[in-house]
């Protein structure tokens, strides 16, 4: 299962909970007939009611958004860390001052490392605590930023909600975090190695609170690691004479050149490199394990559709308001004279004909009312490819949710669809024909009312 599958189902779930079950007798039947394991059906259902409903774009768009502010960020990280490396080196003319070269080229970055092992720490010791990084907010607030649309906030709780779910929600800041970082160190590194081969710097060493013995031994401290690496480094007697007080020769500002780029590789770019890499296995190895919890309300109570047993919960809230199912697509033109078209009678008189002489491009269906009746129309429907429909409803009927679901489902098949209300009579007409139309545009349907003739003329005038 995929992170934007559990993401739909996320989104469905909140909507429902929150605003009452939606008309999913297409989408469920269409699951119904995959055949699939539930966890499959499920996410099948919610795949189909987040395209009816609009929030595969929103989706897609999100994921897209999501790879532009990442790209913002990694040239964010890149300017950061050129800014960093001229700070530290400073202009060619002055010395460079080796202490605070070595804390505005690694401070930063080392703090930020021992927050994310402390967070690591405290996600190892709790695992169920909500652990959420700073750069992760970020990252999805700039996001959202960039993918704006109907539902946006609902569909952003349900990605957290489903990363926290998951355990998946640290792993991707760290990611993020740690390849923000080597940006930074990578960047600074390399603009050290262009400023350093091409300018003329020299290096000393400059405090006040610290004695030169004591600076001298936080040096050696610093360079046991490059030392152990192979790296070259300044001895102690170079040390010594680098508080600025004596002239040095080239070879020691060059072994000063090359100890800060050490530190910058072994302290500052390899440690933040580790960590990305482990950040990267644990989120694989999390999103492999992706899966649906189907005891979760809002979808234990899908169970008993599928033949399965749950336990009921009881009333949770009281009835909303009846919810309307929704086209995919909404066309707005209307019907063509010369274009192939099915005029089908929905839950009619079985004795029901039209009155007058259709087109010639058009075939009249006959009344379909019952179940066996409706599977034979879809069966044909999924083989033709029709480009119109004419939907005829009795308008003296009061438009339920189910005939709405019906309507809605039978008009996904052609690239345009007309529902045609037959006028009632002059006395429930004020009260069924505003009816029908709020339903139908709730719909997304184009609604007709009148007679079959009055249509016709229309469309020869």
């Amino acid at each position: 299962m995929t992170l934007t599958q559990l993401w739909s189902i996320e989104a469905v779930r909140l909507y429902e909970s929150q605003r009452g079950p939606l008309a999913d007798e297409v989408e469920w039947r269409r699951a119904r007939a995959a055949h699939l394991p539930l966890p499959q059906a499920v996410a099948l259902r919610a795949d189909l009611l987040s395209q009816r409903l609009g929030w595969a774009t929103q989706q897609q768009r999100f994921w897209r958004s999501l790879r532009v502010a990442l790209s913002l960020l990694a040239v964010l990280a890149v300017l950061v860390g050129v800014g960093a490396a001229q700070a530290a080196l400073g202009q060619a003319q002055t010395p460079v001052n080796l202490v605070q070269a070595f804390l505005v080229l690694l401070a930063i970055p080392t703090l930020g490392l021992v927050f994310w092992l402390l967070g690591l720490w405290f996600r190892w010791r709790r695992p169920a605590t909500k652990a959420t990084a700073g750069f992760h907010s970020f990252w999805c607030w700039l996001a959202a930023k960039l993918a704006r649309g109907p539902d946006a906030a609902l569909l952003m709780q349900a990605l957290f909600m489903v990363l926290r779910q998951q355990r998946l929600g640290f792993w991707w800041a760290s990611v993020g975090h740690h390849g923000f970082w080597l940006l930074v160190l990578g960047a600074a590194w390399l603009t050290l190695w262009g400023l350093l081969a091409f300018k003329r710097y020299v290096f000393q060493w400059e405090t006040t609170l610290l004695a030169p013995e004591q600076f001298i031994q936080l040096a050696q401290w610093a360079s046991s690691g490059l030392q152990y690496l192979g790296w070259a480094v300044p001895d102690a007697a170079i040390v010594r004479q680098s508080d600025g007080s004596l002239v040095l020769g080239a070879r020691a500002h060059a072994l000063w050149a090359s100890w800060l780029l050490g530190c910058v590789a072994v302290y500052g770019f390899l440690p933040r490199l580790l960590a990305f890499g482990l950040s990267t296995w644990a989120g694989r190895h999390r999103q492999r394990r992706l899966a649906v919890d189907l005891q979760r309300p809002g979808l234990l109570e899908l169970l008993p559709r599928f033949g399965l047993s749950a336990q009921p919960l009881g009333v949770d809230r009281p009835a909303t308001q009846d919810q309307v199912p929704l086209r995919a697509t909404a066309h707005a033109q209307g019907l063509q004279a010369n274009q192939p078209t099915w005029v089908i009678g929905m839950e009619l008189d079985p004795q029901w004909q039209p009155q007058v002489p259709l087109p010639a491009s058009w075939h009249w269906y006959g009344v379909v009312d019952s179940r066996a009746e409706r599977q034979q129309l879809l069966q044909q429907l999924q083989t033709q490819g029709l480009s119109q429909l004419l939907l005829v409803c009795d308008g003296q009927q009061t438009p339920d949710r189910g005939l709405m679901a019906w309507l809605v489902e039978v008009a996904g098949y052609a690239q345009q669809s007309v529902v045609l209300v037959n006028e009632a009579p002059l006395a429930a007409a004020d009260t069924l024909r505003p009816a029908w139309a709020q339903r139908l545009e709730a719909a997304g349907l184009t609604m007709v009312y009148g007679g079959l003739s009055g249509l016709l003329e229309d469309l020869d005038a």
